[in-house]
């Protein structure tokens, strides 16, 4: 290797940038990091998730059903680090160190022919390892980062399979691990492999085998299948939930654009315009041309915190001339693998599109790839044209300031800006309740700001065995998808925390979110005169109060 100083430097930036405060930022540990860590230390504990089931390929957890496989990679280093937001969050900040490797080798596949293949194999892992996208999804527990990577993988052996066959096989295994990933792979791996089968089918049919190895991976996805026939819900989860076909208004607008027509319209025209594949269609493609969007991508990234930074997009603004510039190159020169590499970005915002919160910087994720292929591309196009060093140096400089800037934003302004969507205060709330708890009948939590039941049993490392026993579950399941637990033990969570609905007695312990019960109140509760006595309160970063824990006193 020319130039294996550089990319051991890229890789050590890779792992300072991926687990430098790791346990403490992001600020506050995403409930969903949560429930997969607490599953994960079930599954440890006792081969059963939380809800008891037996080493599940489906996690239930807030009734969403998670795919497992995130859950699985946690067990190491729970075992290792215990129970923790370092546990956690380790395997994805891990897997995205691998995922420069990965990135590395797959740009010399990709540039393959390229007088400077080694470069821009460097320059593609370096901007990889910089990007505000990538740190964002792999310094926490995003299932995203994984599959991201399973089908980078899964890509970078197929291409190298074709020569040597036996590396199909882990090819198709690696495909299926991004299904087991996340929902959305089960229809971007798909889209992925069916291109790479289409694009280089002459190869691969060279040799009779090649279908056979191929294909023999997918038996690794058998046990999924069987667990989709046994209970449907593992098949699409909650994802049926956010799909843009689970709207039931759709019929209802087609016959308010028939009606506003009028009768003197073709009435062929009006169904042509006017019905359910049209609509569908229409509506699928706008939502795909949004993640291409400028704002999206440059200046505001994901308006959905936890994948928001607040300051900076998903790709920093120096990258947006070389996009440009690689795109058309690439097209231009026809790039080994350009059609491919297309293909994939045409691919990696199609889930994300089928959805109607657009545009997501989580489901898109697999865009990255294929992304920093034509931008390294670019950059070196640029500088063949405009080759001097004063300019080469101009170019490095703003990409220092690019990436410490992104720094600053993410180290100091999440946790003034949305500390509070990362549900930041969950692990001092837990601590501050477990020194009181014992002097109370019941404890009563609010479910805003997150559902508080998986941090009690987070932070508590509360035995799984004695959760199922005394766990209680609503069975009614929102519009969203979500299901509610209403507790456990001494714990009481209703649904909705309204204060003049709660049951009120100098027995319990309360805690609620932010302002929804005042500092100050006092009303008569069967015969007593009882008013609220503020005993701690949780603050977020930037002075704001996240709970107050506090019990009820009789008026002498």
């Amino acid at each position: 290797m020319k130039y294996l100083g550089f990319f051991c430097l890229i890789i050590f930036l890779a792992i300072f940038l991926r687990f430098f405060k790791l346990n403490f930022f992001p600020p506050g540990l995403y409930s969903d990091e949560a429930a997969l860590g607490y599953n994960a230390y079930s599954i440890l504990k006792t081969g059963r998730d939380e809800f008891g089931d037996f080493f599940p390929l489906a996690l239930r957890s807030f009734g969403d059903y998670k795919p497992p496989l995130s859950a699985y990679l946690m067990i190491p280093s729970i075992f290792i680090f215990d129970l923790n937001e370092f546990a956690v969050r380790f395997p994805f900040a891990l897997i995205g160190v691998f995922s420069v490797i990965l990135i590395y080798f797959l740009a010399l596949e990709i540039f393959k022919k390229n007088k400077n293949r080694e470069i821009l194999a460097l320059l593609t892992a370096l901007f990889l390892t910089i990007s505000p996208w990538h740190l964002n999804q792999t310094r926490s527990a995003m299932l995203v980062g994984v599959e991201a990577f399973f089908n980078a993988l899964g890509v970078y052996l197929f291409l190298k399979g074709l020569i040597k066959p036996r590396l199909l096989f882990l090819a198709s295994l690696s495909f299926s691990l991004a299904i087991y990933s996340y929902y959305g792979s089960r229809i971007t791996s798909l889209l992925i492999m069916i291109s790479l089968l289409i694009l280089y089918r002459r190869e691969f049919l060279k040799q009779k085998n090649n279908f056979l190895l191929f294909f023999f991976g997918f038996a690794a996805l058998l046990p999924l299948f069987l667990a989709i026939y046994k209970n449907p819900e593992t098949l699409l989860g909650r994802a049926k939930y956010v799909s843009i076909f689970y709207d039931k208004n759709v019929w209802g607008q087609l016959w308010e654009a028939r009606t506003l027509d009028g009768s003197g319209f073709s009435p062929l025209l009006t169904r042509f315009f006017h019905n359910k594949i049209f609509y569908y269609g229409r509506d699928i493609l706008k939502r795909w041309l949004e993640h291409f969007e400028w704002h999206f991508l440059f200046l505001e990234g994901d308006s959905v915190a936890p994948f928001h930074t607040p300051g900076i997009g998903l790709l920093y603004l120096v990258d947006w001339p070389f996009l440009l510039i690689g795109i058309y190159f690439f097209i231009k020169e026809k790039v080994r693998h350009y059609k491919l590499i297309l293909l994939w970005l045409f691919s990696a915002p199609l889930v994300s599109a089928l959805t109607f919160m657009t545009p997501a910087a989580n489901r898109s994720f697999n865009l990255i790839f294929p992304f920093y292929f034509i931008i390294a591309y670019g950059l070196v196009k640029f500088i063949e044209f405009k080759g001097s060093r004063s300019m080469v140096k101009l170019i490095w400089l703003v990409y220092f300031f690019s990436l410490s800037y992104y720094l600053f934003c993410y180290y100091f302004q999440i946790p003034l800006k949305v500390a509070e969507k990362w549900h930041y205060g969950r692990r001092e709330m837990v601590e501050k309740i477990i020194k009181l708890q014992n002097n109370y009948k019941k404890v009563i939590l609010s479910n805003k700001g997150g559902p508080p039941y998986i941090f009690l049993l987070f932070y508590q490392k509360y035995d799984p065995q004695k959760y199922w026993q005394s766990r209680k579950v609503d069975p009614y399941i929102n519009e969203l998808g979500w299901g509610h637990i209403l507790g456990f033990d001494k714990y009481y969570i209703p649904r909705e925390f309204e204060w003049y609905k709660i049951e009120k007695s100098v027995e319990n312990l309360y805690v609620s979110y932010r302002e929804e019960v005042p500092d100050f109140w006092q009303e008569p509760v069967e015969g007593k005169q009882l008013k609220i006595n503020i005993l701690d309160k949780v603050y977020f970063p930037n002075g704001e109060v996240a709970y107050k824990i506090f019990d009820l006193k009789a008026v002498n």
